[in-house]
């Protein structure tokens, strides 16, 4: 019988199997051709009875499954596992995710959503229990979006760090109007990130071209499988942006209309650290890494990343990120849950950070979901920046 020594800290991705030792979850079902071996054949002398008397020739021997070392850091994995529990009981929330990306190698330290279940117990509830919502739920990024959608922009040369906008709050697209929490002003492009203003984001949307936005996007990986080729792992969505209105194309850039997995997000983030290069992701451990490719141009991405620590910096909207040992990079994000039936949610929102650490010669790359935090504080600064920085600081 299959015993999991690690419960619910590691059930998610190792998954479970069937009473016939059959995959059927998690890495358990992708990889079970490699895990269950071959059965040997014999050639046996037999009674009147059919039975077995004794082996008269060997035709096969058996084999045993191969052994697969995973790239999941148990130590990473466990602490993040306790971060993600007293979140998720503080804050009353849904669920919370997490998952950690090496920027170097694109090996997976640590994939871990809640609420869990131990595959060792009871069948019941256990495939909802052992649901890898990192992989499997996508959602809408929000605020997150932004630095990849500057990132867009500043690769096709149609703004710099320091092209102005005048933000003043409110700004109309044909019938509809697109708002900032507050009146920021004039803004450089890096004031825009670390404000998080909608309202520059919009403005930077009617520069892009939309082939060229979606393009990039594309190859940062949204809308694509991630390649882990993990069970039931979903793509998220990309929407054609040719075919889209001015205003709906514009709220992609601010992270609406999109969806995407804690997966797609941590790999896009740890592109912009890796200096515009994105390394394939792995749940297994890699001996060599292997060859990456450039997704956008290396000035571009250090401009973005100067971006993400001012989004860090006192004053940013991400401050409770940064650890006690470690200078942090990234961005929070806050986003409306989407209504059974449409439209959005006025109360129940989806709080996010996504970043790397160290912000100077980034080793992890790292997106924090919490889904329905309830009381007053919901924003992603307040929410998914703390656990953030405590899994970090402890990581590293």
């Amino acid at each position: 019988k299959r015993f999991y020594p690690s419960g619910e800290i590691m059930g998610q991705i190792i998954g479970y199997t069937d009473v016939e030792d059959k995959g059927q979850e998690g890495l358990e079902k992708l990889y079970e051709q490699w895990l269950a071996g071959q059965p040997g054949k014999v050639k046996v002398l037999q009674d009147r009875a059919g039975r077995a008397l004794r082996v008269v020739e060997e035709v096969s021997p058996a084999s045993a499954g191969t052994q697969l070392q995973l790239s999941i850091d148990k130590r990473i994995q466990y602490i993040t596992h306790q971060v993600l529990q007293e979140t998720m009981d503080e804050f009353r929330a849904e669920s919370v995710s997490a998952v950690m990306v090496d920027i170097k190698t694109g090996e997976i330290l640590a994939m871990v959503s809640l609420p869990a279940g131990n595959p060792n117990v009871s069948a019941e509830r256990r495939a909802e229990l052992l649901k890898n919502r990192s992989v499997t739920d996508t959602f809408e990024p929000g605020s997150t979006m932004k630095p990849l959608a500057v990132a867009a922009a500043l690769d096709a040369g149609v703004i710099t760090p320091k092209t102005s906008f005048r933000t003043g709050g409110t700004y109309k697209m044909g019938r509809y109007t697109v708002r900032d929490t507050h009146n920021y002003g004039t803004q450089d492009t890096v004031g825009v990130i670390r404000k998080s203003s909608n309202v520059g984001m919009a403005m930077i949307s009617e520069r892009m071209p939309r082939k060229k936005y979606r393009d990039f996007m594309t190859a940062l990986g949204f809308g694509q499988p991630t390649g882990i080729s993990f069970p039931a792992e979903q793509r998220g969505h990309l929407p054609h942006t040719e075919k889209i209105s001015a205003f709906d194309y514009a709220t992609t850039f601010f992270g609406y209309g999109v969806s995407s997995s804690a997966l797609q997000l941590a790999h896009a983030y740890a592109t912009v650290a890796n200096n515009g290069v994105a390394m394939p992701l792995s749940l297994l451990k890699v001996e060599e890494p292997p060859q990456g490719t450039r997704v956008m141009s290396e000035k571009t991405a250090k401009a973005v990343q100067k971006m993400l620590e001012a989004v860090v910096s006192d004053g940013g909207t991400g401050r409770r990120a940064n650890t006690e040992s470690y200078t942090v990079a990234g961005k929070t994000g806050t986003s409306h849950k989407v209504r059974k039936g449409g439209g959005y949610a006025e109360k129940n929102y989806r709080a996010i950070f996504a970043g790397y650490a160290p912000a100077h010669e980034p080793r992890i790359a790292m997106v924090v979901v919490v889904d329905d935090p309830k009381g007053s504080d919901y924003y992603g600064g307040l929410v998914a920046a703390p656990p953030f920085s405590k899994i970090a600081d402890w990581s590293l």
